[in-house]
């Protein structure tokens, strides 16, 4: 199995896409937004922060004087949870269309990376999990690894392109079994050995 090695940029813990198929094509937009988990973990947070606070307020005035200091790292942290999301979808959604397959034509366009291909040169949709790092202070307790979803074609030369980037590779499932469903059956994932020298493939 030959070595591969995961593409740098932002590896998101959340869909941040949308697939869409019907008898005719295949499309997969990015932009989206999970509003039910993302407005959970602001509450939350929000919740925790909140409830630190009034424990310091409610301790008088010699806590009052850690009140100020901890009110900045606080809303920071909820206003990080905010606006990355949002940030994120806003970048996605100005990128345009991710993939575009004619269903009747055969036909696969990427217009992020400028191409149109035709079926016969789709080599394969590759899913490589990279090995999760273990937790300096629970061994048993990984974290969750990246994962991407790569395509491989010829043109004429064997190329690669990257399509998503994603922490965890269970985020990948559903776009696996769509491209499955419109007749790109070439899926295939491979994770990588806890050595790093190895990918081997995986069950979708």
């Amino acid at each position: 199995m030959p070595a591969y090695e995961l593409t740098a940029g932002d590896y998101s813990g959340w869909k941040y896409w949308r697939a869409t198929l019907d008898r005719r094509r295949l499309v997969i937009v990015g932009g989206q937004i999970p509003w039910g988990p993302w407005i959970l973990v602001l509450i939350v947070l929000s919740g925790m922060g909140a409830a630190m606070l009034w424990v310091l307020w409610r301790q008088g005035p010699p806590a009052r004087s850690a009140f100020a200091f901890t009110c900045i790292p606080i809303a920071l942290a909820v206003g990080g949870v905010f606006l990355l999301p949002l940030l994120k979808a806003r970048s996605e959604k100005s990128r345009g269309v991710i993939l575009d397959y004619d269903l009747d034509r055969q036909r696969l366009a990427l217009p992020r990376e400028r191409l149109s291909l035709a079926r016969d040169q789709i080599v394969e949709f590759l899913i490589l999990e990279e090995c999760a790092p273990p937790r300096s202070f629970m061994r048993r307790n990984r974290f969750p690894p990246a994962a991407e979803l790569r395509v491989r074609f010829r043109n004429p030369q064997l190329k690669e392109a990257t399509l998503l980037q994603v922490t965890g590779p269970e985020l990948l499932a559903d776009v696996a079994q769509t491209l499955q469903q419109a007749g790109l059956t070439c899926v295939r994932h491979l994770r990588q050995d806890p050595d790093g020298l190895e990918w081997k493939e995986q069950a979708l």
